[in-house]
């Protein structure tokens, strides 16, 4: 089944590279990704072979002083201007561009690079199955949580951050009773493409993040620059051909036809039913997702934020959303804020066994009239712009 996807806030699928500054110029409100080693080879055939050591120089000159060669004091734009090199020449020739992108501010550190294919941005069908895999479980849980309360507090008695909560997930996701085996997880017969862009903006972005602290927000110092895409993406999202065997082969899969409602299927395996009854829980799951960051805004006494989220509910509830990618959040990626609020004695066991030092609990948080123990501090993160990050809309 053909999907489209907006793009409404910015996205940020990292590669895990990042663009250092000597990768790119700025110019007017544009960065310029460069092809380096075109570039060196004009330079030397343009300035002759002392411009090479000359470049040698200033990068060995900068790094005594600049960590790790970081700050606008490295940067090509610094390089050019010294030596009388025109920018204008390097941008306009098409062998030394890679691509270039919207640059609304001075960038003083590196990028993290968004996934592309031939220099074009995309959504990768795994980050869509990732937060689609997490709004399903979240969603079958939340109405009856004993057995994952249960299976966390055996989980507890030989703590591991690795492993807690894995059996449960496993069991839950498995079409088999066996030990877990990922061919018979039933999203393996969810199938869907990576969603290539119809039309889009790349821009990059300076995402801050704020703390909870006593007194509302406080921005970390820190710069995260990332490029990022808003546009419009098409995919699919359909079955795989072997569900039909599958289904069929009740030795193999024991368990499929009982957790076909996990992906909101019946015996005729309807792909139709399956993308509404995904639609239906990202639905739900980002209602509830959105008032727990709304709820942390208001703790902030932060408006803006609140205001900016509370936005989201809209087109949320009538069109439907996906959140994903970088500064998605906890909430989005776990189910530590369910378990917060079915268990909260759970909640600290798993904090305090964990050491999970990012929720760390400590007795400072005046609630009312009463001193009470929460996970502190707590963090959310927004574009240097006020805007929140990863969110794409169907269409």
């Amino acid at each position: 089944m053909i999907c489209r996807l907006e793009a409404i806030t910015p996205i940020h699928i990292g590669t895990g590279y990042q663009i250092g500054m000597m990768d790119l110029i700025q110019y007017g409100k544009m960065a310029y990704l460069l092809n380096v080693r075109e570039l060196f080879i004009f330079l030397k055939k343009t300035h002759g072979t002392n411009i090479l050591k000359k470049f040698e120089g200033f990068v060995k000159d900068k790094t005594k002083t600049q960590s790790r060669g970081r700050g606008l004091e490295l940067t090509l734009n610094k390089f050019f201007d010294e030596n009388y090199i025109s920018i204008e020449e390097i941008i306009e020739n098409p062998s030394m561009v890679k691509y270039k992108v919207r640059a609304p501010f001075d960038v003083s550190g590196d990028i993290r690079e968004h996934i592309k294919t031939d220099n074009i941005p995309y959504v990768p069908g795994s980050s869509l199955k990732g937060a689609i895999r997490g709004a399903l479980l979240w969603y079958h849980v939340k109405a009856d949580a004993d057995r994952l309360i249960s299976s966390l507090k055996r989980d507890l008695s030989r703590p591991s951050k690795k492993n807690i909560g894995k059996r449960f997930v496993d069991d839950f996701f498995s079409t088999d009773s066996r030990k877990y085996d990922a061919k018979y997880d039933i999203l393996k017969f969810l199938e869907i493409s990576d969603f290539m862009p119809l039309s889009y903006d790349l821009s990059i972005e300076n995402v801050k993040t704020y703390s909870l602290k006593h007194d509302g927000f406080e921005a970390k110092q820190y710069d995260n620059f990332v490029e990022s895409m808003k546009g419009c993406m098409e995919g699919r999202i359909g079955l795989s051909s072997q569900i039909k065997a599958a289904f069929k082969d009740e030795r193999e899969y024991p368990l499929l036809r009982d957790k076909l409602n996990i992906l909101g299927l019946k015996s005729d395996l309807n792909e139709e039913d399956m993308v509404n009854h995904i639609k239906d829980v990202m639905k739900e799951f980002n209602d509830w997702c959105l008032t727990k960051e709304i709820e942390l805004c208001e703790k902030a006494n932060d408006s803006n934020f609140s205001m900016k989220l509370d936005r989201l509910k809209r087109p949320n509830r009538e069109e439907g959303l996906i959140r994903i990618g970088f500064a998605v959040g906890t909430i989005y990626q776990t189910l530590i804020k369910l378990i917060e609020e079915k268990d909260e004695e759970l909640f600290f066991n798993i904090i305090d066994k964990l050491e999970l030092h990012g929720l760390k609990r400590q007795k400072s948080y005046l609630y009312g009239n009463n001193l009470r123990e929460i996970p502190y501090p707590k963090s959310i993160e927004f574009t240097m712009y006020g805007e929140p990050m990863g969110w794409l809309k169907w269409v």
